[in-house]
């Protein structure tokens, strides 16, 4: 196996392949300046979708979805988590469908 590993880096150096893996920190912080608010509740609520991110960057989501994908999941699952901390989370997971989900969907349906 450790020939096998060995290998691995001179073929993708061989065949020019290059692997990347974005953040989705960026992401997450352009949906966030998108709903931004201004409360003591907020504040909570991105410092549990930052912990999130972090949380993803230690599986292989990074690799299996895009950035954008993860950041919205971010911003649902902390609604989830701050639930079941018996907090209430700034804004409802509807309300972030609403506004990136399905705003996107009917805005794409109309041009067709």
């Amino acid at each position: 196996i450790e020939d096998i590993i060995k290998s691995e880096i001179i073929f993708l150096e061989g065949i020019e392949f290059h692997l990347i893996v974005f953040n989705p920190s960026r992401p997450l912080q352009g949906l966030l300046e998108q709903i931004q608010q201004t409360s003591s509740a907020w504040e909570e609520y991105v410092k549990e979708c930052n912990e999130v991110i972090l949380f993803s960057l230690l599986s292989d989501c990074s690799i299996q979805y895009p950035p954008a994908q993860i950041a919205l999941s971010a911003l649902l699952f902390s609604c989830d988590r701050m639930q079941e901390q018996g907090k209430t989370p700034p804004i409802t997971k509807e309300e972030i469908l609403d506004k990136f989900l399905y705003a996107h969907v009917e805005k794409t349906t109309q041009k067709a």
